[in-house]
């Protein structure tokens, strides 16, 4: 949504400097007289207007490349967050198979040596019986 927001932005601002470059401007006659600029009036109305214009555009150009720095800020703090909380799962597994592990290698001791007591029990009665 903010993408948007900012790509019409972008399309607005620069349809306006375009529009300002194809107007058809009138060049303003100055002259130096005693060591001053001298013009018609209309011309320095239209150079103020011109200058506000471009004043306007730079103010509108900077809220918009501090809304994008704002939006890539954003951005970079969530993605740093989604990497933190998938180290953190990736942790949370290896303990996991850990665990698994350590229970594992348990039950396996465990049968062993349920296995060697029945064999050794299996014996001693194999062998009073044969007796």
């Amino acid at each position: 949504m903010q993408m948007k927001i900012l790509k019409c932005l972008t399309i607005l601002l620069l349809s306006l400097v375009l529009s300002m470059t194809c107007l058809n401007v009138s060049e303003a006659k100055v002259e130096a007289i005693n060591n001053k600029i001298v013009m018609d009036v209309q011309d320095a109305i239209d150079l103020y207007r011109y200058i506000a214009q471009l004043e306007a555009e730079n103010k509108a150009l900077k809220d918009g490349l501090d809304r994008e720095r704002e939006a890539i800020q954003d951005y970079m703090q969530k993605t740093n967050g989604l990497v933190q909380k998938y180290e953190e799962e990736r942790a949370a597994w290896e303990m996991l198979e850990k665990q698994m592990n350590i229970e594992l290698q348990s039950q396996k001791a465990k049968m062993y040596k349920t296995s060697a007591i029945a064999l050794l029990i299996g014996g001693i009665v194999g062998a009073v019986v044969s007796d």
